[in-house]
C-alpha cells in the first residue's frame, strides 16, 4: 500500500490496468511510432519497402509481430557499412547534437562494442524507467542510492542518475576509479539505502568485507538492485545472507539498444520482473523462430520501445535474452506482464552432445557444494570434431588441496544428474580465475576460430 506521503505506484493506474486496457494503450502509441520509423529511419524504410509493407499496415500487436526483426548481428553489419550509427538515426546527426546528446556504447560482452546516441530528453525517459526500478524495490525520495557501475560510455548507470533527479534521491557514483576497498569505505561513510551492482560484484564485495573485517550488515543497506547476468535462486539467497537483507536482492533488466532502456524490474515480492508495458511492447518467441511461446515456456525476448525516437535499433529488436512469462497479477497489485529472471542468452547458449548448457545452470549446481567458491569459468574446446565444456572452479578458503579429487567427483556427478552427460571439472588454485566488477564473462572459448 502507499503512504500519506508517497503513492504505491510510480506510474499510476497504468500499472494496475487490465490486459485489454494495456493493449489499447500500446496500440495507440504504436501507430504514430510506425509512421515515424518509416519516415525517419532509413534502415526500417528499406525493410518495409523490401517486403512491400506500408506504415498503415501496422496498427495492431499482431501486425507488428509479422514484421522482420533487427538483432545484434544485423545492426552490427549495418553499422560496419556506415559507421558509427549505420542507417538507424531518425534525425540528422548534427540535429541530435544540437538538441544536446549523450553518446554511449555496448559493453562488448558478446562481441565488438557498438556506438549509440540519444538526446537528454531520451535519457529522461530512461530515468523514468530507473525510477520504476527503485520504486518497486521500495526505495523512496530522500534515500541515497549508490551505483558501482561506471559513469562512462557504458549506459547502465545513467538511467539511475536521471532517476535520482526525477525522484529526489541522492545519487552516489562509486564506479571506477574506485576499487573494492574504497567502495566498502564509501558504504561505511555514506550508508546508502540501495546499491546498484551485478550479482558477481555483490558477492565480491561480501567476500572482501569478510577479508577486511568489515560488517556489511551494520552499514544501513536495505536493498541491492542487481542486473547484468543470469541470476539463479541460489545466488540470490547467498547475496541476501552475506548482506543481511532477506528479501532485499531485487533484479532488474535493461538493454543498450533501447535508447538505452530498463525493460523490467522486480517488486519486493520477488516473483518475476514487471515489464514496463506502457513504455515497451514485448513479444516472447521461440528461440531461433517466430512462434509466440506460451506462458511459462522459455523464449527469446523481443522489444519495441514506444517512446524513444532517436535510433531505430529499439524497434522490433530481438534481444537474445531468454525468459519465461506470466500474465497473472502480482501480489503487489500490478497487472503488468512478469518475466522470470533472464536465464541466459540465445547467443551464449552452448549445445554439447544435444544438451543446451547455460552458465546459470552450472552455477546453481556449484552453489550446492559448500566447499566450492563463487569463482568459476566454463572452457569450451573442440576435441575429435566435437565441442566439449570443462568447468574450472576454485575451492573456498581453508579447503585442503587433498580434498580436490573428492570435490571434482562430487561436482561431476551433480552435473551428470542435471544434464545427463558428463562435464569434466578442474579444481583451480585459489585466486587463479578472473574476478569481475561488471558483467561476469563465464565462457572462455578455446575453439579454433575457423
Amino acid at each position: 500500500m502507499g503512504t500519506d506521503e508517497f503513492p504505491t505506484y510510480w506510474a499510476g493506474p497504468i500499472e494496475t490496468a487490465s490486459r485489454e486496457e494495456l493493449r489499447r494503450h500500446q496500440e495507440r502509441k504504436l501507430r504514430p511510432l510506425v509512421d515515424w520509423i518509416y519516415a525517419r529511419c532509413r534502415y526500417w524504410r528499406d525493410i518495409f519497402d523490401e517486403i512491400g509493407a506500408q506504415p498503415q499496415d501496422v496498427r495492431t500487436l499482431e501486425d507488428l509481430a509479422r514484421l522482420p526483426y533487427v538483432n545484434k548481428r544485423l545492426y552490427s553489419r549495418n553499422m560496419d557499412l556506415r559507421p558509427p550509427y549505420g542507417d538507424f538515426l531518425c534525425y540528422p546527426e548534427e540535429e541530435i547534437h544540437r538538441q544536446g546528446a549523450i553518446v554511449y556504447r555496448t559493453t562488448g560482452t558478446t562481441g565488438k562494442q557498438r556506438w549509440f546516441i540519444n538526446t537528454h530528453e531520451g535519457f529522461e525517459l530512461f530515468g523514468d524507467q530507473g525510477v520504476r526500478n527503485l520504486w518497486q524495490a521500495g526505495v523512496r525520495p530522500g534515500a541515497t542510492i549508490m551505483a558501482t557501475f561506471p559513469m562512462s560510455l557504458w549506459g547502465a548507470a545513467w538511467g539511475f542518475y536521471y532517476a535520482s533527479r526525477k525522484a529526489n534521491m541522492t545519487f552516489l557514483p562509486a564506479g571506477p576509479p574506485y576499487d573494492t576497498r574504497a567502495r566498502l569505505d564509501i558504504i561505511a561513510d555514506y550508508r546508502p539505502a540501495a546499491i546498484i551492482t551485478t550479482p558477481s560484484y555483490a558477492l565480491t564485495l561480501a567476500t572482501a568485507a569478510r577479508d577486511y573485517g568489515f560488517d556489511l550488515k551494520s552499514c544501513g543497506v536495505k536493498t541491492l538492485l542487481i542486473s547484468g547476468e543470469p541470476y539463479p535462486p541460489s545466488r540470490r539467497r547467498r547475496i541476501e545472507e552475506d548482506w543481511g537483507i532477506p528479501g532485499g536482492a531485487i533484479e532488474f533488466a535493461g538493454i543498450t539498444e533501447g535508447g538505452p532502456m530498463y525493460l523490467a524490474g522486480e517488486c519486493r515480492h520477488q516473483a518475476g520482473m514487471h515489464l514496463y508495458e506502457d513504455m515497451i511492447i514485448t513479444e516472447i518467441v521461440e528461440v531461433g523462430g517466430t512462434r509466440p511461446v506460451a506462458a511459462g515456456e522459455l523464449g527469446e525476448l523481443v522489444c519495441t520501445t514506444l517512446d524513444q525516437r532517436v535510433m531505430g535499433t529499439s524497434f522490433h529488436y530481438r534481444t537474445g535474452d531468454l525468459v519465461a512469462y506470466t500474465d497473472e497479477p502480482c501480489a503487489c497489485g500490478r497487472t503488468l506482464r512478469r518475466i522470470s529472471g533472464i536465464q541466459g542468452r540465445a547467443d551464449d547458449m552452448v549445445k554439447i552432445r544435444g544438451v543446451n548448457i547455460f552458465a546459470s545452470a552450472i552455477e546453481d549446481v556449484i552453489r550446492k557444494v559448500p566447499a566450492l567458491s563463487d569463482d568459476f569459468m566454463l572452457v569450451i574446446e573442440r576435441r575429435n570434431n566435437s565441442d566439449e565444456v570443462t568447468v574450472e572452479v576454485e575451492p573456498t578458503a581453508g579447503v585442503e588441496a587433498a580434498q580436490g579429487d573428492a570435490l571434482r567427483s562430487e561436482l561431476e556427478e551433480r552435473l551428470r544428474r542435471l544434464l545427463s552427460i558428463r562435464i569434466p571439472v578442474r579444481i583451480a588454485d585459489r585466486g587463479s580465475l578472473p574476478r569481475f566488477e561488471l558483467k561476469a564473462r563465464r565462457w572462455k572459448d578455446n575453439r579454433p576460430k575457423d
